[in-house]
């Protein structure tokens, strides 16, 4: 039942049928710094399971992308370099553009004519 109500528009807590895995008070959706957040107290703003709660928060974020990337099996020297994909598995793959123009070479400066798979 702790996680069965979501926010109306005004802010008001709406039960639900379901279980609601995130929400976030309407007063803080768009700018969490805003006077009109400040004025909803905290343990108020945010609904749903704990894993998402403090979206407001830089170091929650933080903690919530290192977990999903070690759950992505994302290494851990890829954690804090913004790289998406690790070298391992980007290494593995050849690129269809050659070196002499072709069917798959891009036109630079002009788009298009990329490889289709």
């Amino acid at each position: 039942e702790a996680y069965r109500w979501m926010f109306g528009p005004g802010g008001e807590k709406v039960p639900t049928s379901f279980c609601v895995e995130y929400d976030i008070h309407p007063k803080c959706a768009a700018d969490c710094g805003s006077e009109a957040c400040k004025s909803v107290p905290e343990h108020l703003r945010e609904a749903g399971l704990p894993f998402w709660q403090g979206r407001c928060t830089p170091e929650a974020n933080q903690i919530r992308a290192e977990k999903l990337a070690q759950a992505f099996g994302i290494m851990p020297e890829n954690q804090t370099s913004h790289r998406l994909v690790s070298k391992q598995v980007t290494g593995q793959f050849k690129t269809c553009v050659h070196e002499v123009p072709g069917t798959c070479a891009p036109a630079l400066g002009q788009g298009g004519m990329y490889c289709t798979r």
